[in-house]
């Protein structure tokens, strides 16, 4: 790519009609800084030795707790098939309880898709109703990341989301 254009060739070397269809995505780079709650109502808390510490920038070593709270704020129900998508900063490593301690996270979840780089969790509200999910990390490797945007929304349903804004962060020796 150069100049923010991209030239594709196609050449037919047989004797029929030949259809090309070219379909891109991308995924901007830097961090996604709009936030958009739709009968979702999403929060992100930080914790570092039991407090509450919002703060951007870490230790190298240091654990973190980050509590994900969901909200059916809509009027319409309960809302079915919600997938909440935490993908989480390079400079972390996700303490991944079922393999330390055996117990099981996300027990308010239906389903838990637990990743290197990220955790997709399954699960229902209802009207009114709250589910707050708690991820373990750890600042593993000193350097300057993106913390991804934090999205929870209906599988089949468009118009029912939220998400949080990403952010820079650092993690120092």
């Amino acid at each position: 790519m150069k100049n923010g254009k991209t030239s594709v060739s196609v050449k037919n070397n047989g004797q029929s009609i030949l259809h090309a269809q070219l379909i891109s995505s991308a995924i901007p780079l830097g961090v996604a800084t709009d936030e958009e709650m739709n009968g979702l109502y999403l929060s992100i808390d930080y914790y570092r030795n039991g407090k509450p510490d919002n703060s951007a920038i870490y230790k190298q070593g240091e654990d973190i707790v980050i509590e994900i709270t969901v909200h059916n704020t809509g009027s319409i129900g309960r809302y079915d098939e919600l997938a909440l998508t935490f993908m989480f900063p390079s400079g972390f490593e996700y303490l991944n309880e079922r393999l330390t301690s055996g117990d099981t996270p996300f027990k308010e979840a239906d389903n838990a898709d637990i990743r290197d780089d990220r955790v997709n969790l399954y699960f229902s509200l209802e009207q009114g109703q709250w589910k707050k999910f708690r991820f373990r990390f750890n600042a593993a490797y000193p350097g300057h990341y993106l913390f991804p945007a934090i999205n929870c929304s209906a599988m089949y349903d468009n118009s029912i989301t939220a998400t949080l804004a990403g952010q820079r962060i650092e993690i120092k020796r």
